[in-house]
């Protein structure tokens, strides 16, 4: 992404159990990137989609992990590995 630019990812949070799932915080370990949604349910059998904003401040490689809280009773906290590049704009 060049520098100065936001790009939009999505992340995937599925409920496969027969409870609702309530996650109840998304956070992310670098600033570059940022949940749309931190709390939300999600029905059995559904799925939500988290929007994550990438905004590269420099002309590096970025890597950060987001981490999910919820009433999972196997799984209640999962890091989810996030990367992305920002680079110059090539005049």
């Amino acid at each position: 992404m060049f520098l100065g630019n936001s790009h939009v990812g999505n992340v995937k949070v599925r409920n496969v159990g027969t409870d609702i799932l309530n996650v109840t915080n998304i956070t992310s370990n670098n600033s570059v990137f940022v949940p749309g949604s931190t709390n939300f349910s999600v029905q059995p059998g559904m799925e939500e989609i988290v929007e994550v904003t990438f905004t590269p401040q420099n002309n590096i490689a970025y890597n950060g992990i987001l981490t999910i809280t919820s009433n999972d009773s196997q799984n209640p906290i999962v890091n989810v590995v996030i990367q992305g590049l920002g680079a110059y704009r090539q005049i």
